[in-house]
């Protein structure tokens, strides 16, 4: 999974030099932009696949991406909760309430 300390690690500098250029550099945030959003995905798809740990998934989603519980329970708590066996159909039930999700 891609992340943030991997890249940093892969360019030999630390975290905090990573976040000092995203502020510089808006093309280097860019490319931050895309590794969250690959992160995102993968925990997103892979979380309901069961390829993932749906519970950490869960809690890398909040953490890193927003994502959230409201007061109806119907948003991050969806990787645990949707009752499809079925990997396909899982991916295709929860693009449809990924909508509902708030962002913090």
């Amino acid at each position: 999974m891609p992340t943030i300390e991997k890249f940093a690690q892969f360019l030999d500098v630390n975290k905090a030099q990573i976040y000092d250029w995203e502020k510089i550099f808006p093309e280097f945030g860019h490319a931050l932009d895309k590794i969250r959003a690959e992160q995102q995905n993968r925990l997103i798809d892979n979380g309901l696949a069961g390829t993932y740990n749906s519970t950490i998934a869960k809690l890398i989603l909040a953490c890193n991406h927003g994502m959230r519980e409201n007061d109806n329970n119907v948003q991050v708590n969806i990787l645990n909760n949707l009752d499809v066996t079925d990997k396909e159909a899982r991916v295709k039930r929860l693009k449809a309430i990924v909508g509902k999700v708030e962002l913090k």
